[in-house]
């Protein structure tokens, strides 16, 4: 029998990409969150709701395909800045939604696997090079606050009611589809003809790039580890490249010769380095696939192909 998988936040570029990466293991894949009500096709997902997640329409995906499997939340708030500018909406998005899908798998006869989908953000700060699952939680913004209030969250709810949860930390995630953070953002302006580009920082910072494609089949592997009372993984590669660097191999990639401005000034919410240890996720038998500089190529002709923004 084909096992039934519920995700919420499945219009969301990484959401896609995970409803891919679950149908080709055979699942069939109900899906909930913000997104047009039309975009039900049989190629791209098996059912779909555009409502909020709540425990009331997470019944109704449960109707016509059953009990599920596997939940796999990613729905919530998806940005730092957004979550400074307003953070109790950003509490709501992420805090309200988690505790609504966090206690509905213990009021199933079935209890399905619960998967989280968190941020590096809960790090914050963090002097280690390479962080671990085990460093000190200590998060700089109301985004990486909130983050690890649903990680706690699911992690008491899966104890108490006795399912699997696992946490996936992801860090900074790029690639197709996705509309928000630098590598999106400069390309667009590299498109726009720019010239000349201001940004926050010193441009040594680091960050841990991860392509959307990996982290969806990441998050797909999840349920694998996946244990009552809940672990957490990060979801990295394990090698830090600075904004700076990331800077001059889209320019290179646009042919432009576009010059940046480091204003040397921090950006609210940014930590300096962020950047994971993959020593767990190797253990766990996972690997990223995509090299950094093919993983940029892809992303940057994506958008390339879109045309000018209207």
């Amino acid at each position: 029998m084909t096992s039934h998988a519920i995700v919420t936040g499945a219009h969301g570029a990484i959401g896609r990409k995970v409803v891919a990466a679950l149908r080709e293991k055979n699942m069939k894949v109900s899906g909930i969150g913000n997104g047009p009500s039309h975009w039900a096709h049989p190629e791209s997902i098996d059912q779909w709701v555009a409502a909020p997640v709540t425990a009331r329409n997470l019944d109704r995906l449960v109707e016509r395909l059953g009990p599920p499997a596997l939940v796999m939340h990613l729905a919530g708030g998806s940005s730092v800045h957004a979550s400074i500018e307003n953070p109790a909406l950003d509490f709501r998005r992420t805090v309200e939604s988690t505790m609504e899908i966090a206690q509905w798998p213990g009021m199933r006869t079935h209890r399905p696997a619960l998967i989280y989908a968190s941020s590096a953000a809960v790090y914050g700060d963090n002097s280690s090079s390479h962080i671990v699952e085990s460093a000190p939680i200590q998060p700089k913004s109301p985004y990486g606050f909130h983050k690890d209030l649903a990680e706690k969250i699911v992690a008491y709810w899966s104890a108490q009611y006795d399912f699997p949860s696992a946490t996936v930390r992801l860090f900074s995630v790029y690639g197709e589809g996705l509309q928000k953070q630098l590598v999106y953002e400069l390309s667009r302006k590299l498109l726009d003809g720019a010239d000349r580009v201001e940004m926050f920082g010193t441009g040594e910072e680091l960050r841990d790039w991860l392509w959307i494609g990996d982290a969806a089949r990441l998050l797909a592997m999840a349920p694998d580890w996946a244990r009552v009372g809940g672990m957490a993984v990060n979801g990295c590669t394990g090698h830090g490249t600075s904004v700076a660097t990331i800077s001059q191999l889209l320019c290179a990639l646009a042919g432009s010769d576009c010059s940046f401005e480091f204003l040397q000034k921090e950006r609210s919410g940014d930590p300096d380095n962020l950047v994971g240890s993959s020593a767990l996720l190797g253990e766990l038998g996972f690997k990223p696939i995509m090299r950094l500089e093919e993983g940029l190529k892809h992303t940057y002709e994506s958008l390339a192909g879109e045309g000018p923004r209207q």
